[in-house]
């Protein structure tokens, strides 16, 4: 049984034993839409976006299955985050865009921000989180979560486990450097452990277990900055010149990033390369361009660059860019098709570790200010965006802080 389906399985079981006036899980979206600039049309010619599906699907309809397939949630109190415009400073573009449902990823809400707790999301189920810690999920595995948690406060450290549909946790270990990441098939993770003598490895567990299938020696200050098809890019050292290719079984190759920072996804193998070093002191280095691109051999090929920003996020099929600049628009990577989005750039920041809902949708978390929180989805393709959450920061309860499908 696959990954969504065993997910659904546990959800509409869940969904079955929650009381009569419990919140019950969203219905489908609608995005706000009011035109269909010219992306669409290059969408549809090029079949860049293929029907839109949310990788689980929570339905009542779907065929009987057995029970105890997965642990059912137990049910917890529902808290609700803010929807109201701000006062101070005024932003009349922002108060004009609607409300929209709640986020389609995994998200953590708590009573407070002094880790008392609280209850990881998906799609309306909600399973309740061990107080005193801080939690970020990391992408949906068979019966439950991939999660990096820390106990609340300072000098917590970061531990990677599994989350599962009961609420149980199983620590998989301490986590050094930066970044994690899923596998493709969502059966392994990779992250920086340490090992004796202050050094560290990449090491690769299995989802199920916790159970280490392979590792490669690095140092504490490397970062996983994915995996994909071509393997798990890791980056020894924070040095963008060191980056390197592993998969498992084989050595690492080195990759030639050209100084920019590179960004690699499970769900494409296409790539993408943003936010350029700093220029030395002659003036040379790349210029503020971000490129998507793939891994042809030994080399990166350049699939389509978008110039005037250092800022980018790429869709999870690999097929749009969206990018910074006077305005922030979507590009067809394939067609260099474009729209804007109807937000400005100090409103919506586009960035290598945006969250996705789905192959056109963005999520955005800003602060303005000091005294507002906004949560904001944007449709890419039309352009239209709408506000989730938008309320005074530093108040109860404390999230949506958003996690990764």
């Amino acid at each position: 049984m696959n990954l969504d389906q065993r997910l659904t399985d546990a959800l509409d079981a869940a969904a079955r034993t929650v009381p009569g006036d419990a919140v019950p899980p969203p219905a489908p979206v609608q995005p706000v839409r009011r035109t269909r600039p010219v992306l669409v049309i290059a969408l549809a010619a090029a079949a860049v976006v293929a029907a839109v599906a949310v990788p689980v699907v929570v339905s009542r309809n779907s065929a009987q299955v057995s029970a105890g397939t997965c642990a059912t949630p137990p049910a917890v109190e529902p808290l609700t985050f803010p929807q109201q415009n701000g006062t101070k400073p005024a932003t009349p573009e922002l108060d004009k865009l609607p409300f929209g449902e709640a986020p389609r990823v995994p998200f953590t809400m708590a009573p407070n921000r002094e880790g008392s707790g609280g209850y990881l999301e998906d799609l309306g189920v909600r399973v309740p989180v061990e107080k005193g810690f801080t939690y970020f999920s990391l992408g949906r595995v068979d019966c439950g979560w991939i999660v990096a948690r820390s106990r609340y406060g300072p000098g917590g450290e970061l531990v990677m486990g599994r989350l599962d549909t009961s609420g149980a946790y199983s620590s998989f270990g301490l986590v050094l450097g930066d970044g994690m990441s899923v596998s493709p098939d969502r059966s392994e993770v990779a992250f920086v452990a340490p090992t004796e003598g202050g050094q560290a490895r990449v090491t690769v567990r299995k989802v199920a277990t916790g159970k280490e299938t392979a590792s490669w020696p690095t140092d504490p200050e490397a970062e996983v900055l994915g995996w994909n098809g071509d393997g798990i890019w890791f980056m020894p050292r924070g040095e963008r010149s060191q980056t390197r290719v592993w998969k498992p079984g084989s050595e690492p190759l080195p990759v030639d990033t050209e100084g920019r920072r590179l960004t690699a996804y499970r769900t494409t193998d296409r790539i993408l390369l943003s936010e350029p070093a700093q220029a030395g002191e002659d003036g040379q280095g790349p210029g503020p361009c971000v490129r998507v691109a793939e891994l042809d051999g030994t080399r990166l090929k350049t699939l389509r660059e978008q110039c005037g920003s250092s800022g980018a996020a790429l869709s999870p099929d690999g097929k749009i860019l969206v990018a910074e600049g006077a305005a922030v628009g979507a590009v067809v990577v394939d067609t260099g098709a474009r729209t804007r989005l109807n937000l400005s750039p100090r409103l919506f920041h586009a960035a290598y570790p945006g969250i996705w809902e789905d192959d056109i949708h963005l999520l955005g978390q800003m602060g303005l200010g000091t005294d507002r929180d906004v949560l904001l989805r944007c449709d890419v393709v039309s352009g239209m965006c709408e506000r989730i959450k938008d309320g005074p920061r530093q108040t109860s309860p404390a999230g949506p802080d958003l996690g990764r499908p």
